[in-house]
């Protein structure tokens, strides 16, 4: 829920919508809601039901046993390059996933540096005029930041990982 208050996609919307009547705010206010309770429901609540079925399919199954055993019973007369295919399908999906996520992250930060933190007077004022020279030359210093961001984001995520070592995807940890 909290990367959906932060995607950049809702606030993009809400400016977009900014001059609507009162009445309409409601409407983009619960699209906003919906969408995190679908992004609640289908990832995490559905990948849960689905690990819980497949568990209650086998009773035997281990963590390194439960993919094969699922594969097997989605694709029962596959071969194993099919089933490694599907698999890569599915990795890649979740890495585009992540790196637009981390898009989204990023320009959220530049975006709140820039404009909130650094230089609110001179976004506010460039806002007000047509100086197209000023208003490029302020999107390049924007843009201009995203490195030390990204490695900012790098090494806390480095320090992190450092602090709490383990598998890096164990994320029952972090739940409990």
């Amino acid at each position: 829920i909290f990367f959906n208050i932060i995607d950049m996609q809702n606030w993009q919307q809400i400016a977009a919508n900014a001059n609507l009547p009162k009445a309409d705010h409601k409407l983009i206010s619960m699209s906003i809601v919906r969408g995190a309770i679908y992004l609640l429901w289908f990832p995490a609540l559905g990948g849960v039901l689905l690990g819980c079925a497949m568990r209650a399919l086998g009773p035997n199954l281990t963590d390194h046993s439960l993919f094969p055993s699922a594969f097997q019973a989605i694709l029962p007369g596959a071969s194993d390059a099919l089933r490694g295919l599907v698999l890569g399908i599915i990795i890649l999906g979740f890495l585009a996933t992540s790196l637009s996520t981390l898009g989204d992250l990023l320009m959220s930060a530049v975006q709140t540096l820039s404009s909130d933190i650094l230089w609110t007077d001179k976004v506010r004022q460039l806002l007000d005029t047509d100086d197209k020279k000023a208003q490029n030359a302020l999107i390049q210093r924007a843009r201009s930041m995203m490195i030390p961001v990204v490695v900012a984001m790098v090494l806390t995520f480095y320090f992190l990982w450092k602090a709490y070592p383990g598998p890096v995807f164990n994320f029952q940890a972090m739940m409990y």
